[in-house]
C-alpha cells in the first residue's frame, strides 16, 4: 500500500465527526480501532509517571537541564509514514523544536518521545507499536510494564528502535533518556514512595 493511498484513508478518518469516529478512536492499518478503557493499574502508572515528569520537564528549559518539553496525555497523532492516527498514553515534544504546544486533531508534529503504559497490551506495545514508531523515526519510546513495575527504554539508532535500558522500581535513582539531565527515582515513578 502506498503512503499516498494510506494518507487518503487517514484524511477520510480525520474528516469524520466525533460521533462517527468515536470518543477513543485511532486509525490503525486502515481500520478505526477504539482504544481500550484504562484499568486501575494503567491509570495509576500513567498518573505516577506524569506526576513525576510534568513538574520537572513540562516548562521552559532551565539552567539545571530540566524543563524544555511539551508533555501531554492521550493526544491523537498523525503518523504519515505509516498512514495511522495513534493515541499514546503519554507523549512529549521538545520545546526547542516546537515553539508552541502542539494543537488540533490530529496533531501533525512528530513527537520526540512516546510512552505507552502496558497492563494487558504489553505484547502489542513491545512489538506492533514498536515497529510503527520505528518507521516513524520516534527518537525515544518507553514501555511501562505496570504489572511488573518495569520500564523499558528504546532509542532510535541507525534507523531502528533499540532497547537501551531496562529498570525496575527497586533500581533507585536513574538517568533515563531523554530526561537524563535529572535523576529520577524508580520507586517514585512506580508510586512506591512519595516524590
Amino acid at each position: 500500500m502506498s503512503v499516498a493511498k494510506s494518507l487518503m484513508r487517514v484524511e477520510g478518518f480525520i474528516a469524520l465527526s466525533d460521533d462517527e469516529r468515536g470518543e477513543r478512536a485511532q486509525f490503525i492499518d486502515g481500520q478505526i480501532v477504539q482504544k481500550t478503557l484504562p484499568s486501575g493499574e494503567h491509570s495509576s502508572a500513567q498518573s505516577e509517571f506524569l506526576r513525576t515528569l510534568l513538574p520537572t520537564f513540562s516548562r521552559k528549559k532551565q539552567t539545571d537541564g530540566s524543563g524544555g518539553w511539551w508533555i501531554r496525555t492521550e493526544v491523537s497523532i498523525l503518523l504519515p509514514s505509516v498512514g495511522q492516527v495513534v493515541t499514546p498514553d503519554i507523549v512529549g515534544w521538545k520545546r526547542g523544536r516546537l515553539e508552541e504546544a502542539p494543537k488540533g486533531f490530529p496533531v501533525r508534529e512528530r513527537p520526540d518521545w512516546i510512552c505507552e503504559v502496558s497492563v494487558s497490551t504489553l505484547r502489542n506495545d513491545s512489538r506492533d507499536k514498536l515497529r510503527v514508531y520505528e518507521i516513524e523515526s520516534i527518537p525515544f519510546y518507553w514501555v511501562v510494564d505496570a504489572m511488573n513495575d518495569r520500564l523499558v527504554v528504546f532509542e532510535h539508532i541507525d534507523g531502528h528502535l533499540v532497547q537501551t535500558l531496562e529498570h525496575y522500581k527497586e533500581d533507585g535513582l536513574q538517568r533515563i533518556p531523554p530526561f537524563d539531565s535529572v535523576e529520577l527515582s524508580m520507586a517514585v515513578l512506580f508510586g512506591a514512595e512519595e516524590g
